[in-house]
Parts: structure tokens; sequence; C-alpha cells
């Protein structure tokens, strides 16, 4: 319930009547988006002659030597969650997200062993004090971190690289975003939002410390776990485009050296002929019917929701809240997930409001 300065109150109740045969329910979902291929992939390394246009890219570490970034080597990935017929500028708060699923395809032929799990910090660094538990290193996914004026609306795959204008994005303990490139020798927390889990191209699962073999399904699932990366992931819904990072802490010891993984870009040739290699997306999400704005002036009042296709939305007044005493104003339609807004004459000191949903016969 909200009480205006004018003494008005705004009181909001939702009423769901489900269709037997309706796919997604009342309307708000869970609906499922995807995308076969990112609007832009970049593998962000500073020798990269060919940026946005290189058909793989290489996840790598230079540790346990210095002198180099820790994570050296990173592939970012966007995808225009718009084309995806997810609805944008709802507001970040008013998406749900159930889970995200970026699948990458393994390029590479050097013998890795399969990891799905994360390492100690402390068997990392240049002088580790703890051993690697088992076998190999996991393939990590981050979000995407910007500096030097770009921004997740304005970064694109041919950027120029200047001092890694995108990076692996983490957060601290206080919720503080942080650049994970150096996290090791930065003495940093860097748990990845997802690690890789490995399906070769014969649909077989792999077990940890088997051999990775090229054409595996790379798919690493973010199920939002924290307030900081659930409202990156709802900020990327919300204007439309989400980065995310790949990297790794294979180490590489010098130019043509060979030993870390490697990732097929949209550009590379077999994506053209097969569309099958590129990095793509599943996003599973549910829309709750939200009023995002109340506004009230002397002698009218205005209500502002999201909404689904399918449905109507029927806004009624009261002035009392009897059983008889509601009254229809209006009623909305939408034919694609968007914003409605309802706007009439309350010259009352005090009214009720309610918007009832109903399935479209």
């Amino acid at each position: 319930m909200f009480k205006s300065p004018l003494h008005c109150i705004l009181w909001i109740v939702f009423v769901f009547r489900l269709a037997a045969t309706s796919v997604h329910g009342d309307g708000t979902g869970p609906f499922t988006a995807q995308a076969l291929e990112p609007t832009g992939d970049r593998w962000m390394y500073p020798s990269n002659s060919t940026p946005g246009t290189r058909i793989t890219a290489s996840t790598f570490s230079f540790l346990p030597f210095t002198g180099a970034d820790d994570r050296f080597g990173q592939f970012v990935i966007g995808f225009n969650t718009a084309a995806m017929g997810i609805p944008t500028g709802l507001g970040p708060e008013n998406y749900e997200i159930h889970h995200l699923v970026l699948t990458a395809v393994y390029a590479s032929n050097d013998p890795l062993h399969y990891d799905p799990s994360e390492d100690p910090l402390t068997s990392l660094g240049a002088a580790p004090s703890t051993a690697d538990p088992d076998a190999g290193r996991p393939l990590e996914l981050h979000g995407t971190g910007f500096r030097n004026g770009f921004s997740a609306l304005s970064f694109v795959e041919t950027s120029p690289y200047g001092n890694r204008n995108a990076f692996a994005l983490g957060f601290d303990e206080n919720g503080v975003a942080q650049d994970l490139t150096n996290n090791v020798t930065r003495g940093i927390p860097g748990s990845p939002w997802a690690t890789g889990s490995i399906t070769t191209s014969q649909g077989q699962a792999l077990l940890p410390g088997e051999i990775i073999p090229a054409y595996s399904q790379v798919s690493f699932t973010i199920r939002p776990a924290s307030p900081e990366i659930t409202r990156y992931l709802q900020q990327g819904l919300h204007q439309g485009i989400l980065w995310c990072t790949l990297s790794s802490f294979h180490p590489v010891t010098g130019p043509g050296s060979s030993g870390f993984p490697t990732f097929f870009t949209k550009e590379h040739p077999e994506q053209a002929l097969y569309g099958d290699v590129a990095p793509r997306l599943s996003v599973e999400y549910s829309l709750p019917l939200r009023i995002l704005s109340f506004e009230r002036t002397t002698d009218t009042a205005s209500l502002t929701w999201n909404a689904s296709p399918g449905y109507q939305y029927i806004i009624q007044s009261s002035e009392d809240l009897g059983a008889t005493a509601w009254v229809e104003r209006a009623t909305r339609t939408s034919p694609a997930p968007d914003v409605l807004t309802w706007t009439g004459t309350s010259p009352q000191h005090r009214a009720f409001f309610r918007i009832i949903r109903t399935k479209l016969p």
C-alpha cells in the first residue's frame, strides 16, 4: 500500500485467470530465448592483430611467471538480447533470471585435462603454497567490465584493445566491481560465475581428468547466486546487450607455445557453412507483473507496468473497496512484451486502483 502526500492510496491487485492450454501460464513466463551466435566476440590479447575477425580465441595465463597479466588471453563475447526477443527497458528489477547457458565449441587439439572445479587461489601464483588438487585447470566464465569510456553499449568486437578496455569482471566481498585480470598477483578472490562442463561432439559427458577432444561443447551455466551477479545480468537484459568473458589459468611459456584452450569464434568458416561452432546463448527468464511507476496529481492518476503479449490488462478504481464498488477505467493490450501506461481522472482525495490480467480469447 502506498500513500501519497495527497492521501491517495494505491492498491494493486493481480488477478490471474489461467488457461489450461497456456504455454506460459499467466503471461509472466518462464520464457526461453536463444541466440545461435553472438553479436560480437573478441580475443582480448595484446598481440591480437585481427581484433574481431580472428577465427579462434585462446585463454591462458602468464603465471607462474611475472611481468604480464595473470589472465593473459581472454575471450570476450557479447549477445544482443533484444534480438533474441527479450524485451528491453522494463527496469533491471523486473527481470527474474532463472539461468543462462553460454556454450562455446572447443577448437584445440592440445591434450588438456578436463577440470570442472575452481582451483585454490594459492595453487596459481608464482610461488604456490597449495598443490592443485586435481588434473588440469577449469575453463572459467565471468562478466565483462569496461574502461576508458567504453561500456556494454559502446564496446564492439573491433574496439581498440587499449590497456585491456574489456576484461573479466568480478565482485569483492563488499559487492564492489573488480578487474580480475591480475587477481592472483593482487591476492583477491576471483571465483568464476560458472565453470565449463564438457560434452563431446558425440554427445558423451566428459569425466573429470579426461582429455578434452576438439569440437567438444563447453557449457557454462550461470544461476544467479549473489545480488551483484543478479544485478549485472538484469542490467544486461534491461539494456539489451549482455557480455561475458571466458578465461583460464593454463600457462603459456612464450610465442609459439601450446598447451592451452582454444575456442571457435563466429568468424570461423565452419560457422558460415554449418552454423554450429560459434558461441551461443540460452536464457530462461520471467517477467513478473510489476508496477514500474505510479504518479498522482491533483485530479489524475497514472500507472505504468510491464506487459506480455496475449493478455489484456483491465484497470479498475474504487473509492471504498466495496465488493461492487469497482469501476472499470480502461483495458490495455500489447502485441509484444512492452511497458504499458494508463492515465485517468481521479479527483477524489482517496482512491484505490487495481490491474486485472486475463488471457485473451
